[in-house]
């Protein structure tokens, strides 16, 4: 009976603290950037280049898929 509760009890916790930060997230005002710059004085390149961006969980498997490419022979 003491476990239902204490298990009860945790997962309402869980509940009530995504509930709230869903909500914290949602009343945050965030400012949308403008820019008056044409696009072709800036070129397509300089904008992929900019908005390129790799997380370090990406960056770890990329590695990780390099490695076991040099370590197992691939038949082609």
């Amino acid at each position: 009976m003491k476990n239902n509760k204490i298990k009860t009890v945790l997962f309402s916790l869980v509940i009530m603290m995504s509930l709230s930060s869903y909500l914290f997230l949602n009343s945050l005002s965030i400012p949308i950037p403008t820019s008056d710059i044409n696009i072709e004085e800036v070129g397509l390149n300089d904008l992929t280049k900019q908005n390129e961006v790799t997380l370090p969980d990406v960056q770890i498997i990329e590695k990780g898929v390099e490695m076991m490419k040099r370590v197992l022979p691939i038949s082609q």
